[in-house]
């Protein structure tokens, strides 16, 4: 993750220089210059390791859901953790703040969209990964509502008594 924004530009700039689209033109990353070349297939590479490291909310949704739901296991307990010890508390990792909808629409967004729109330049077999995409947010927007409607009556029921 520390790489995303390097990643993500230089290989933007290598689709701009190759003129690759659809899947069309990556013969041309083959060049003739072999630091180049290897250059080349280094950023593809690590692009497509990269996709995979992100690729949960590629999955159906209910496949996705059960991988969020075991990572926030993960984070808050981490969090109960640091608070314990008494350190501050861990992006996330915050069971009384993190929204966990809000991070996965942020999630997307940032990180995995952008991701796979890349990826689907070079290998454009990952459209139905991509719809997939799409799908998984909208249902994290709808919950992310949800929430927020559900507090706003909390709050509101809170207000008049």
């Amino acid at each position: 993750m520390a790489n995303h924004a390097k990643q993500v530009s230089t290989l933007k700039a290598k689709i701009e220089l190759y003129d690759i689209e659809n899947g069309n033109n990556i013969e041309k990353l083959k060049t003739e210059d072999l630091v180049k070349r290897y250059d080349n297939q280094q950023a593809v590479l690590s692009l497509c390791i990269h996709s995979a490291d992100v690729s949960n909310p590629a999955k159906p949704f209910i496949v996705y859901k059960k991988w969020v739901d075991l990572v926030f296991v993960e984070f808050f307990n981490q969090g109960d953790l640091e608070k314990s010890m008494k350190l501050p508390v861990s992006i996330l990792c915050d069971r009384e703040t993190t929204n966990i909808s809000k991070s996965q629409i942020g999630f997307i967004n940032f990180v995995v969209k952008p991701t796979f729109d890349l990826l689907s330049v070079f290998v454009p077999e990952v459209k139905q990964y991509q719809e997939n995409i799409e799908l998984n947010i909208s249902i994290f927007q709808k919950k992310a509502l949800e929430e927020d409607e559900a507090k706003l009556i909390k709050k509101s029921s809170i207000n008049k008594n």
